[in-house]
């Protein structure tokens, strides 16, 4: 959210700066607002933070402030307040909580990655056991095909033989 709020109100931006900075006066004091330092919008909402006005999850106090200035940048604080909120269930957050639901997502998704990386070493061991049945398969068809040749010979020399012993037999009549 900051990252894209910098985009609207930096000491560059002169008058959303300015007009940022006026609003602000309304929660923090002078020195929090146009002292030494205070450069960045992340500033202001750290010394936000830090006096108690907004939390992780609660902007509402300067939403209405933003949208004075710029309606986009409202909706920006407004769609992380939401987001924010489905993720705590409406309740505040201290940074300590942020902090270690961010750490919790970063292990679950370390979790995920390594279910994955372990899913891909089962789908190639599956795919090289599929490689190799094929193979079989393969080899397999080649030994079916040659029985099915050696029994096509094995039938014609039977048909050969019965054919000899046949004329055999009529030479035989004929000799009687």
């Amino acid at each position: 959210m900051i990252v894209e709020l910098a985009g609207y109100f930096t000491p560059s931006c002169k008058k959303n700066w300015d007009d940022l900075c006026v609003l602000m006066r309304k929660h923090l004091d002078y020195a929090s607002v146009y002292g030494n330092g205070v450069t960045h919008v992340g500033i202001l909402f750290e010394t936000l933070m830090a006096k108690g006005i907004v939390s992780y999850g609660c902007y509402d106090k300067v939403i209405g402030d933003i949208k004075q200035i710029h309606v986009d940048a409202a909706k920006i604080v407004k769609d992380t307040t939401d987001c924010i909120r489905s993720i705590t269930k409406g309740q505040p957050w201290t940074r300590k909580e942020f902090q270690r639901k961010s750490e919790d997502d970063e292990q679950e998704k370390a979790t995920l990655r390594a279910g994955r990386e372990e899913d891909k070493q089962q789908i190639a061991t599956l795919r090289a056991e599929l490689e190799e049945s094929e193979r079989q398969k393969a080899t397999l068809r080649a030994e079916l095909e040659d029985s099915e040749r050696q029994k096509a010979k094995l039938r014609a020399k039977l048909e050969e033989s019965e054919r000899q012993k046949g004329m055999k037999d009529l030479n035989m009549a004929i000799d009687k």
